[in-house]
């Protein structure tokens, strides 16, 4: 008992002395995305094109499917692959978070929550790039709405879970090698099985399992629908709270 209590103070203290180290893991998180496009003429555009297509074509063959118009399809879809990236982010990166981090590791007496701090900072700083270029959208196709204020605490929500799920995947995979192949397939399973670009009105009820039992989709949800300017609804916010909580009680 008093292991265990001794285990959970010193992740605590972890995530606290890394949130401290915040020049950091801020500069290394922009560092990272510095690096990744130096040299390219659109930099980070690249990301926003991609995603900007991908809804695109999403948006047009579905929308064909079940009837809807592109304008009220295209911000629904958009903001689902965005946002997903972010909740997945768990399964997608985080389990490579610490072998990534093994030089500095080895090399300087530094908390180990840096390096997932570095990753979350990483992504958002896509992100926020994503929702100007998301609302720059909504205004192109007549559908631009101001976000909802819960956009804020449901983005700060949705964060805490990817760091605390980022460090459970990232200390599985880190014992168990072979997990880091099997989680890139895990995230490709979820991405369809998550309400990304089909809406949970149009299933059956035999089949509602599918978002029903997947914490992913009340974590989505909570973030996108106040994105779209909407407040969420009390059971998806509760929902995400104790999903973001159980997933931190399992962390420490």
């Amino acid at each position: 008992m008093t292991a265990s209590a001794s285990s959970t103070q010193r992740a605590f203290a972890d995530w606290v002395e890394g949130a401290r180290a915040y020049p950091l893991w801020s500069h290394l998180a922009f560092r990272d995305v510095y690096a990744k496009y130096r040299n390219s003429v659109l930099g980070p555009l690249w990301v926003s094109g991609g995603l900007i297509v991908m809804s695109l074509s999403l948006a047009l063959v579905f929308g064909s499917m079940m009837g809807g118009s592109i304008v009220e399809l295209l911000p629904y879809v958009m903001g689902g692959i965005m946002l997903f990236n972010i909740i997945s982010l768990p399964i997608s990166e985080g389990c490579e978070a610490l072998m990534m981090g093994s030089p500095i590791i080895k090399t300087q007496a530094t908390p180990f929550s840096i390096h997932f701090y570095r990753l979350i900072s990483r992504n958002f700083f896509l992100l926020a790039h994503n929702i100007v270029v998301y609302y720059a959208m909504l205004v192109i196709i007549g559908a631009f709405v101001v976000p909802n204020i819960w956009l804020i605490p449901m983005l700060l929500l949705v964060s805490v879970f990817a760091l605390a799920g980022s460090t459970i995947t990232a200390m599985a995979a880190t014992r168990f090698r072979d997990l880091r192949f099997l989680f890139p397939y895990l995230s490709m399973l979820l991405f369809f099985t998550t309400p990304i670009f089909w809406r949970v009105d149009a299933v059956q009820d035999t089949r509602k399992f599918l978002y029903e039992f997947n914490p992913l989709y009340y974590l989505l949800e909570s973030v996108r629908a106040p994105l779209m300017g909407q407040a969420p609804s009390p059971d998806i916010i509760v929902t995400a709270a104790l999903i973001t909580l159980g997933t931190c009680l399992i962390a420490f």
